[in-house]
């Protein structure tokens, strides 16, 4: 649907970064009332241009009916196209749509969807993407605890949730109180590794799994 070529010169990514800052204003409402219409419209301009971030964020528009028709099939190919190009978001999102499935064209995929969240966790290691990863974290820690793929091991999972815990917090500081849910998420996660580990004092300390 969106086959989008990745050779623009820097002329043109120069342009497509400030379409989607233009794109992110209409989307969060800086300044102004948001308007999803004009925000996707932008994002897809940027798109277009190669703008993989933008890309990403069609999928994502398109997942959630945002200033346009809710698509999860159109959505599936733009965070692919996306993830393949860079963009580091869109590889839990796509692992989000496996897991959860599609009606009528994707069967719920555990499998697929973890093997997503692995292949984002290399990424956002190797970024250093601190943004990213305590959604990747939680998704990580909650495949482990359940035994997706592998036998569960809670002591593993446990380090992945107070990781992720650690950065939903350092982004609510920022401002960003939309991860709330998600960090209730992984504290609840946290609490029942507890409980089996017999963990008395959480230890805040803990690195960031490897």
């Amino acid at each position: 649907m969106y086959n989008i070529p990745m050779t623009q010169t820097n002329t043109v990514n120069s342009e497509a970064d400030l379409l989607a800052d233009i794109a992110e204003v209409y989307y969060l409402g800086l300044g102004r009332q948001k308007d999803y219409d004009r925000a996707f419209q932008y994002f897809r301009k940027a798109a277009d241009m190669g703008h993989a971030y933008s890309l990403g964020m069609m999928g994502y528009f398109l997942e959630k009916g945002y200033g346009t028709g809710t698509d999860l099939n159109a959505a599936k190919v733009c965070y692919e196209q996306a993830f393949e190009y860079g963009d580091i978001e869109a590889g839990w999102h796509l692992g989000d749509l496996y897991k959860n499935g599609i009606p009528g064209s994707l069967p719920a995929d555990e499998s697929t969807a973890y093997n997503y969240y692995l292949k984002t966790l290399r990424r956002v290691e190797e970024n250093d993407d601190d943004w990213n990863a305590p959604e990747v974290y939680l998704r990580v820690g909650r495949c482990l605890f359940h035994g997706v793929d592998t036998e569960p091991d809670v002591a593993a999972s446990y380090d992945y949730f107070i990781s992720a815990i650690e950065g939903y917090l350092e982004r609510i500081e920022s401002g960003d109180l939309a991860c709330m849910e998600e960090l209730d998420e992984a504290e609840e996660y946290a609490g029942m590794c507890e409980k089996e580990l017999k963990v008395e004092d959480r230890n805040t300390g803990i690195n960031s799994p490897s």
